[in-house]
């Protein structure tokens, strides 16, 4: 039985879709998919669907483990929302980037590489990632030379592989 506010008409979701424990390789694709899933779920969510105000997708990466997560909060039953994020997955995401010519998935790594290289925002952001690699009991000093090659050498029909499992 699903419970709600007596009279609030908003639903929202949450969904995650882990992909597990990652290596490098794995990692970088992630790396690529964070920028395209989060325009095309706005895109296809947000303004072509209308399912709400608030409908984004997100590729995380957190320590060793990622996944693709989307909220939505919508007048739209939470059971209809997972079916239309699952629709989304299936048929526009994958779709789109099993499209992607030569140039177009150079760009989206390229993109991902400027992402990488791009320095922290603030002195709080920098200590923050430090502080993460201490609490994970790890700091890797050429890690983001070794983000920087796996993205390089990162290919689409991997990223299409990673998605179908």
């Amino acid at each position: 039985r699903r419970r709600g506010v007596r009279g609030e008409p908003n639903h929202a979701l949450l969904a995650h879709y882990q992909v597990g424990v990652l290596d490098e390789r794995q990692r970088a694709l992630l790396r690529v998919l964070a920028p395209v899933v989060s325009d095309e779920a706005f895109n296809q969510l947000r303004t072509l669907e209308k399912l709400g105000y608030v409908a984004s997708g997100y590729a995380r990466l957190w320590h060793n483990t990622g996944g693709v997560w989307f909220l939505v909060q919508s007048l739209t039953p939470p059971h209809e929302l997972e079916a239309r994020v699952d629709a989304f997955l299936t048929d526009r995401l994958l779709p789109h980037i099993e499209a992607a010519d030569d140039a177009a998935w150079r760009t989206m790594v390229d993109a991902a590489v400027e992402a990488q290289r791009e320095l922290p925002a603030s002195a709080a952001a920098s200590a923050g990632a430090l502080f993460a690699e201490i609490i994970a009991n790890r700091y890797e000093f050429d890690a983001e030379a070794r983000a920087v090659a796996a993205l390089r050498d990162a290919r689409k029909a991997e990223l299409v592989a990673l998605l179908r499992e």
